[in-house]
């Protein structure tokens, strides 16, 4: 069959031509002849860079030359730079887009730039990250304090402490004993088994915390190492002495405390009440009747810190040697008044709880120690068990009947008797069975007789 002619087409800026004067005309095999072996073909014209594409040739009508591929990128190494170290110059491998000496002038800018751009970029980054040194890298160094920032601190340790404790002083007089003194929730008796001599010890502080703001008149920012404090220390230790009252009275105060909430519901409800005013700063009433007692006990603690930052030619170096003898010597005089205290109720509780026993409570009478012994009346008895209360001047020998309940059955005067330790042979380590690894030990009456 004949060729079909090829249709004429409209041509962008030109009129109508003839395809088949100016280009190869593809050969077709036309459907009709269901020849199943046969493919059309096509023609299929090689282009070099700088071709021109084959189209009609159109008077008038510029040719477009074809985009030539972009040029491969070219890999250099840096050169060695003066400014740099062996190390960083054998890293410094570095990736340098196109050469622009090969670039063709026909690729755009943006395609041309993106590669060496980006490249050149990372480079400038590397080399200023290089010039910069690393401040997350590098170990952070904290200023080493000197003897001087240590009194420093010290000292507005003191100051402020010492400022918190008396409005805390202040909180527990205006919020708890004057409040429950004007409603008579309580009688007198009950108010000061509570607080004691908390009204007293407030003057003191008060007193102690002027003689400080005279050191520092501007506060604690003023305060610097050259300060002296121990003059202020030192002429109020003797009023320091009025907290041996407080501290024996510790244990029986917050016993006090606790028995009258549950004995009163008025009572009870008021703390609840205080416990949410601002003032107290969510601490309960047991945490301010406390308050005291730490506080006595922290002054040796500060000043021992205090002469330790404190140089031996420093004008306060003595004044604080003198403060610090003087505070211990109150302090441990109110830890024996505490333990005397303490061992002053323990003998009246044992008024109650030994049935048959004479009046205990006497002038210079203290507690010292109870425990269980075995009681033999001559070497040849098998021995009884006895529950003994040792006090100062007497031995008391009870048997135990129940919970916290004794009968008396001797008390013992020792300044009428001599204790005697025994040997530690088999005889008297088969008296003392019970108590292998206790010693053996005998009364002998000197004079008089053991009361009933």
């Amino acid at each position: 069959p004949a060729t079909p002619p090829v249709r004429n087409r409209p041509q962008l800026g030109g009129e109508p031509r003839d395809l088949a004067s100016s280009a190869p005309t593809p050969t077709i095999t036309p459907a009709a002849a269901k020849d199943d072996d046969a493919e059309p073909t096509f023609p299929n014209p090689v282009l070099s860079p700088g071709d021109a594409v084959p189209l009609p040739e159109t008077p008038g009508a510029p040719q477009v030359p074809a985009r030539s591929p972009p040029p491969s990128p070219r890999w250099e190494v840096a050169p060695p730079r003066p400014d740099r170290s062996p190390e960083q110059t054998r890293r410094g491998l570095w990736a340098i887009g196109p050469s622009r000496a090969n670039s063709s002038p026909n690729i755009d800018r943006p395609q041309r730039m993106s590669m060496g751009a980006s490249l050149g970029a990372s480079r400038k980054a590397l080399e200023e990250a290089d010039a910069t040194p690393n401040q997350a890298s590098a170990p952070i160094e904290k200023k080493k304090k000197t003897r001087d920032d240590m009194r420093a601190e010290v000292l507005v340790e003191i100051f402020v402490t010492e400022a918190d404790y008396v409005e805390d002083l202040e909180t527990m007089i205006n919020v708890f004993i004057f409040p429950l003194r004007a409603m008579k929730l309580v009688t007198d008796n009950v108010l000061y088994n509570i607080f004691s001599n908390a009204e007293v010890l407030i003057g003191t502080n008060q007193e102690f915390l002027r003689g400080l703001d005279a050191v520092f008149p501007e506060g604690k920012d003023s305060i610097t190492a050259d300060a002296a404090v121990g003059h202020v220390f030192t002429n109020m230790a003797d009023y320091f002495k009025m907290y041996k009252v407080y501290c024996a009275n510790q244990q029986a105060s917050l016993n006090a405390v606790e028995e009258h909430k549950k004995k009163n519901a008025k009572f009870k409800h008021y703390l609840e009440v205080c416990h949410s005013d601002p003032r107290c700063k969510g601490l309960f009433l047991q945490s301010f009747l406390i308050k005291p007692i730490q506080r006595v006990c922290k002054y040796p603690l500060l000043l021992r810190e205090l002469i330790k930052h404190t140089p031996e030619d420093h004008p306060d170096f003595e004044p604080l040697q003198g403060a610090m003898d003087k505070i211990k010597q109150v302090v441990d005089n109110i830890n024996e008044g505490q333990r005397t205290f303490e061992g002053l109720q323990r003998i009246i509780e044992l008024q109650n709880i030994i049935d048959g026993v004479p009046d205990l409570v006497a002038p210079g009478r203290r507690f010292d120690r109870e425990g269980d012994i075995k009681y033999h009346k001559s070497p040849k008895s098998k021995g009884e068990m006895r529950h003994v209360f040792v006090l100062s001047d007497m031995l008391i020998l009870t048997v135990k009947k129940g919970t916290d309940k004794y009968e008396h059955k001797m008390s013992v005067d020792l300044d009428n008797c001599k204790l005697i330790v025994m040997a530690d042979n088999e005889r008297t380590r088969a008296l003392s069975r019970p108590f292998p690894r206790s010693p053996l030990f005998a009364l002998a009456l000197l004079s008089g007789r053991v009361a009933p």
